[in-house]
């Protein structure tokens, strides 16, 4: 028989050189640490890769609407000066009055006997300017006395042409009755 030992002493190992320490990093963490990188890498390459994809998407979206909006410019110009037309229609329609009976009833006593006629409408005046003959100058003052439209007439302005002659320029004003002005209703549609 022989004589065996045993040994409670840990079997002693030779020390790691650096190059074994630095070989056993990189089977074990350095691994792990490439692997989460190259998750890394992988992600973001995903999420760079949607937001080229959102971005281009975006720009032609962008493109299409400014050429909606270069179409539609023209357009709004129009509109816009259609709009202020409109307005200012309305302002005009508002503020004057209903003249036509007056105006037609004017055109009967004034016929062809005058010449260089101006009338002047304002809101509740008439003026008259323009050359005539006297006499008749005498019966279109009587006529417009006489008018329902017209109070307070009077002749301002007369002065002959030449002496001796019986043609004169003239000035007539009167003050409009029943001065009606208009409205225009908006029903909101």
């Amino acid at each position: 028989m022989s004589l065996q030992g045993f040994n409670l002493l840990k079997k002693q190992k030779i020390p790691p050189t650096l190059w074994e320490k630095i070989y056993t990093w990189v089977l074990g963490t350095a691994r792990v640490l490439v692997i989460m990188v190259e998750i890394v890498v992988v992600i973001s390459f995903g999420i760079r890769v949607a937001v080229d994809t959102i971005s281009s998407r975006l720009d032609k979206e962008v493109e299409k609407q400014q050429n909606t909006l270069g179409a539609f410019s023209e357009s709004e110009t129009r509109y816009r000066t259609i709009q202020s037309r409109t307005s200012e229609y309305k302002n005009i329609y508002e503020k004057s009055s209903n003249y036509s009976a007056m105006l037609s009833e004017l055109e009967n006593y004034l016929g062809a006997n005058f010449t260089g006629l101006s009338i002047y409408i304002t809101e509740d005046e008439l003026t008259i300017r323009g050359e005539g003959d006297v006499s008749r100058i005498s019966s279109l003052e009587e006529s417009l006395k006489a008018s329902n439209y017209l109070r307070n007439v009077e002749v301002y302005d007369l002065n002959a042409q030449e002496e001796g002659s019986r043609r004169a320029d003239f000035g007539i004003r009167a003050i409009i009755e029943n001065y009606n002005s208009r409205t225009i209703e908006e029903n909101g549609t």
